[in-house]
């Protein structure tokens, strides 16, 4: 999604709440003040989107979920997704998720950009210097 209504009673129930999941959103690109009903994807950045993909799939597994990993990410694509079910059966709770785990891997896309920024060079085009003469 691109955009959802945060006052919606899922979102409500199961983003707001929790400050890691709003900060993961934030640090993906979603802008949470621009518009006081939606939330939007207010810089598309491919490779961040991606590198939060994985986090993602990487906390799911890491509670018993699986992925299918023969889908390619599109955010042009819809797609369905549940977290309801695993092969037909209710997921049994587990109580193995560690917010900390998450910031840190928000705190690492944040890291991964700035670095990226810092070693991005600047080129100019055909760049004139100026000297103002006094007479």
């Amino acid at each position: 999604m691109r955009r959802f209504n945060k006052t919606s009673k899922a979102i409500q129930a199961k983003i707001m709440p929790f400050g890691s999941a709003v900060g993961f959103l934030q640090a993906v690109g979603f802008d949470f003040d621009r518009n006081p009903s939606d939330v939007e994807l207010a810089r598309y950045d491919k490779e961040t989107l991606y590198e939060a993909l994985e986090a993602l799939e990487d906390h799911i597994r890491s509670l018993g979920g699986q992925i299918d990993s023969g889908v390619k990410f599109d955010p042009y694509k819809s797609t369905i997704s549940s977290t309801n079910f695993q092969n037909g059966k209710v997921p049994v709770a587990n109580d193995t998720y560690d917010p900390t785990l998450v910031q840190q891997q928000i705190d690492r896309i944040k890291e991964e950009q700035m670095r990226t920024l810092k070693n991005a060079k600047v080129v100019d085009r055909d760049v004139k210097v100026f000297q103002i003469q006094q007479a």
